[in-house]
């Protein structure tokens, strides 16, 4: 545990503190290029509905992080083969992104401690991958949580302030809003 804080204490120090405008439907569409072809991933449908660019202050790095474990975390629910849905949405305070899968789910006595350091329900788990997608999380002032999905299985919901008071972001415009986007990939 005491590790899990040292790692997680040397990457916020790397970062430089300075964030910037981010798409994060682009970033989730790239995301979902970078990991398709990992064995959890791999054999799985992928399903997208992204609204607009979806645009809030943050790290890419650590964006990046969390959406990427939150799909290879379906994945490896779904046994590799199974379907995940990735979802964003946008409102005026608030984006938010959903990833259901049709695995087994988590149950609600199980839901508490899923976000703890070394938690696993998975016999060859480490218990780092929601617990980093909760630091991310949290580093961006915004709230995660596990819920039942239409599919099945879970899903699992981040809510990201668009402006976090404690981020700041670089003098530039922001994005002007886009029509939602529904991709598909087998």
């Amino acid at each position: 545990m005491e590790l899990n804080q040292r790692l997680l204490t040397a990457g916020r120090q790397t970062l430089t503190g300075e964030t910037r405008s981010l798409g994060l439907a682009a970033l989730v569409r790239d995301c979902v290029l970078y990991v398709q072809g990992h064995p959890s991933v791999r054999g799985c449908r992928l399903d997208l509905t992204l609204e607009g660019p979806a645009t809030v202050e943050g790290h890419a790095v650590l964006l990046h992080q969390l959406v990427g474990n939150l799909i290879l975390n379906a994945g490896e629910a779904t046994g590799g083969k199974g379907r995940i849905e990735i979802r964003l949405t946008q409102a005026e305070q608030e984006v938010v992104l959903e990833v259901h899968d049709n695995g087994p789910g988590v149950p609600e006595e199980r839901r508490a401690g899923i976000f703890e350091a070394l938690h696993t329900t998975k016999a060859s788990g480490s218990g780092l991958g929601l617990f980093s997608v909760k630091a991310c999380v949290d580093t961006h002032g915004g709230h995660v949580m596990v819920t039942s999905s239409q599919l099945g299985g879970a899903c699992f919901r981040v809510r990201l302030p668009r402006r976090a008071s404690q981020l700041k972001i670089p003098a530039g415009g922001s994005a002007n809003p886009t029509p939602a986007t529904r991709l598909s990939s087998v």
